[in-house]
Formats: C-alpha cells, structure tokens, sequence
C-alpha cells in the first residue's frame, strides 16, 4: 500500500497504446456508465491526485464497490505508520544492480506517507465495502490484489482498474475492465464531464 501512495499515478503510464486494447477499454467504460462497477486500490490514486474529480467520477456509476479486502489493507498500511518516524523505511527494486534496497524514511516524508494514505482511506471508505461471498476460484483470491477480479466475476460487474497486472488478470478471465484514462474519454464523450481531460491527465501522469 505504501508503494502504491508513493507512485500510484504511474499506473496510468502503464495502460499500454495498442488500439484494440484501448477501444476494448473505452467501450467497457462506456458501457459500465450507470451501472455497477467495481474498483481496484489503484484507483484511489485518483482521488489523492485529483480530489474535486473524485465525486464526479464515482457519481458516473449506480454503485461503486471495493473489495473489503482493500480496506483492510489500506487500514494496516495506516496503523504501520503509527510507528516512531525513523523506525519506518521502504523497499525499491534497483534494476541496475538487480537487488533490493532498503530507504529509510525522513520524518518528513512520514509524515507526507501518513497523510496520504490517510486521504486513500477517506475515498476508500466513501464507496461500498463489499466482502466476496462466494468461494474464491484463484489461490490468490485472497489477497488485495486479486480481489477485485474475483469479485467483478462474482457480480457480474466492469472492473476499474489502472494496475496493469489486475488489468491483465481481468482480461485473462474475460471480464469487461477499463482504466481512468479510458472512463475520462467514454464521460467527455457522453457529455458527462467537462472536456479538460489533457489538463486533469496531465496532472494524474505529472
């Protein structure tokens, strides 16, 4: 969850540009405008990089769910940083030396790590929580990742998701998924938000 506050919005850099995956996309999320969808944690991001967006956007669907699962993440992400600042740190992979390094965290951006995490949980919680009832048909359905797939296949729903790897797992089960990049198009196009899309995707990739 921490690396996820830290570069979530590079996620959207992620999405790809084949065409037939972003007319698949676009139509997804055409599709999915007042009807139920389901989200990913990654699309909290967006709300921490865009927050007068944020409402806009979730009152595009009858219903927006997250996984109960992300929620409790999200929490024990938060109750981690109650920790004296200087005992926390993250993990980067460096590509260059191919290992795993070790950044010990300022107070400041702590603090910063905090405050984000603690604005993800306010949107998490402003959507539904919704526990997935019926038994899991992925080992990995347990964990928050996973979740969401699992449950936009239980319900039947779109899944919103700018996590390319979720994207990917969503796509390999068929299941209709978008990014935000593509849900922005499908509202602006559907008159449903004002056409600033290059000045709000600006800010999401910045």
């Amino acid at each position: 969850m921490h690396i996820l506050v830290e570069t979530g919005r590079e996620f959207l850099r992620a999405g790809g540009t084949d065409s037939d995956a972003c007319a698949r996309e676009f139509a997804a999320a055409a599709h999915a405008i007042n009807n139920e969808v389901v989200v990913d944690s990654s699309v909290l991001t967006v709300a921490l990089a865009l927050p007068e967006r944020w409402p806009l956007l979730g009152s595009a669907f009858s219903t927006v769910r997250l996984p109960a699962e992300a929620i409790a993440d999200i929490e024990a992400a938060r109750a981690n940083l109650w920790r004296i600042p200087g005992t926390s740190f993250a993990v980067h992979y460096d590509e260059e030396r191919a290992l795993l390094v070790r950044d010990e965290l300022t107070t400041a951006q702590h603090s910063a790590l905090r405050y984000a995490i603690g604005e993800l949980e306010t949107a998490a919680r402003s959507l539904t929580a919704t526990t997935l009832l019926a038994p899991p048909e992925h080992d990995a359905a347990h964990r928050p990742w996973y979740a969401p797939v699992e449950l936009a296949a239980a319900r039947g729903s779109a899944l919103w998701c700018d996590d390319a790897a979720v994207r990917t797992a969503a796509h390999a089960r068929s299941l209709p998924v978008f990014g935000t990049e593509a849900l922005f198009l499908a509202l602006v196009q559907a008159n449903l938000l004002p056409g600033t899309f290059d000045e709000d995707r600006e800010v999401l990739v910045s």
